[in-house]
């Protein structure tokens, strides 16, 4: 049997509509990929009975509860308070979480304030779980069989936390024999992909099948089975891979810029970008993966018709005569901006995002993505649907996927 988990988010600010509640997606994510059911996902004000209940209840559901948010200083954050509350366990200053947020903050040249000091507060029985990012510490509890986490609000503190504390934590309490796989594709939508392969994802009583959206970058496949399928799972694999392979980008955890970037630094592929209607984001989406200076030249945000002239000198005359969303300028866009870095790779995007500034020839949506490498320049005409930042998104994803079919077609050849 699956052991079951609870998630709680706290924050007036969620409920309100004023954040975007990321953590309860990602964690209940990374809980199914490592077999675990979530049951049950709750959001609460910051109020102190509220958090107390929804933790009593969490408990009592559940093998596992996760809390995010309500670690600060401040008077509204009371998850620690309301957690003792549920437990009915004190609450004191911990020395070792003290000199933690201490030295954290004299780094940062900045003096410790008394509210500060709430941060250290440690609820009995707990374990503080170091916070690599904020000056906010995690806890744990092992209560009556179960397991409780508490973990900070913000995103960039929880990830870490939740990889570094949470999962092999939880990975050593569960003896399940279920598994997940999950296949993770882009330039086809997600109907197309499931009507493809219905008849071989959803044929076994034993697996149980789910598709979802990858935000921007296409559809997800998920398998959930017992370990004994094993051999059935290899099986489906391979019929996947036979029918829509070429979509296929990562069996696994790794997302789509991820696996194109790690395939440039294997290879010592250096890149740059020249960048209009997606202004920047491609280049901004590059630099997250860390240690990608060895790869990554730089980047061109070249808006208006003055700076593709300026800076990459691309032909008055091609934008006169073809205009700057066409597939004239982005292949000079391309290959000039490689030239100009001395990058193996150059990457030229040039579109329509809306919602103004369409015709009827070239409407929103409408991108070009221009790829200059070995010589030789492909240009790639596409149309989006969406708003204004989805249709940037997508250009900025489907600019990966084809780079990705070139590498990848460059490796088979």
């Amino acid at each position: 049997m699956r052991k079951k988990a609870v998630i709680i988010t706290t924050g007036d600010e969620i409920l309100e509509g004023l954040t975007l509640n990321t953590n309860q997606q990602y964690i209940s994510m990374k809980l199914n990929e490592i077999g675990v059911e979530v049951i049950r996902a709750v959001s609460v004000p910051d109020d102190l009975s509220a958090i107390s209940r929804a933790v009593k209840e969490g408990m009592e559901d559940s093998d596992f509860v996760i809390i995010s948010g309500g670690l600060g200083p401040t008077e509204d954050d009371l998850t620690r308070e309301a957690v003792a509350k549920a437990l009915g366990r004190k609450l004191s200053i911990n020395g070792e979480m003290l000199e933690e947020i201490r030295n954290r903050f004299r780094r940062r040249n900045i003096e410790l304030s008394d509210n500060t000091r709430k941060q250290a507060m440690l609820i009995e029985g707990a374990k503080f779980l170091k916070n690599d990012v904020g000056s906010a510490p995690g806890q744990m509890i092992e209560y009556e069989g179960k397991v409780l986490f508490i973990l900070p609000g913000p995103p960039s503190e929880l990830k870490p936390m939740f990889e570094n504390f949470v999962v092999p934590v939880i990975r050593s309490k569960i003896k399940s024999d279920m598994n997940v796989k999950i296949y993770r594709f882009s330039g086809i939508p997600e109907a197309v992909l499931e009507e493809a392969i219905h008849d071989i994802i959803y044929n076994n009583e034993g697996i149980k099948a789910s598709t979802t959206l990858d935000g921007f970058i296409g559809p997800t496949i998920r398998l959930t089975y017992s370990r004994n399928l094993e051999e059935e799972i290899v099986k489906i694999e391979k019929e996947i891979v036979s029918r829509v392979g070429e979509y296929l980008y990562s069996i696994g955890d790794k997302r789509l810029d991820e696996v194109v970037i790690e395939e440039l630094l294997k290879l010592n592929t250096t890149i740059a970008t020249a960048e209009s209607c997606t202004g920047g984001l491609l280049s901004a989406k590059i630099v997250d993966y860390p240690g990608v200076s060895k790869i990554f030249k730089g980047g061109v945000v070249c808006y208006s018709n003055e700076s593709k002239i300026n800076l990459l000198d691309v032909d008055e005359e091609v934008l006169k005569k073809y205009g700057a969303v066409s597939s004239q300028t982005v292949e000079k866009m391309a290959e000039n901006v490689s030239r100009k870095f001395s990058a193996d790779i150059g990457i030229g995007v040039s579109g329509i995002a809306g919602p103004t500034g369409g015709t009827e020839e070239k409407p929103v949506g409408l991108v070009y993505i221009g790829i200059h490498f070995e010589n030789a320049t492909r240009v790639f005409e596409k149309r989006f649907s969406g708003d204004r930042n989805s249709i940037r998104w997508r250009a900025v994803y489907s600019a990966f996927d084809e780079l990705r079919k070139i590498l990848l077609s460059r490796k088979k050849g």
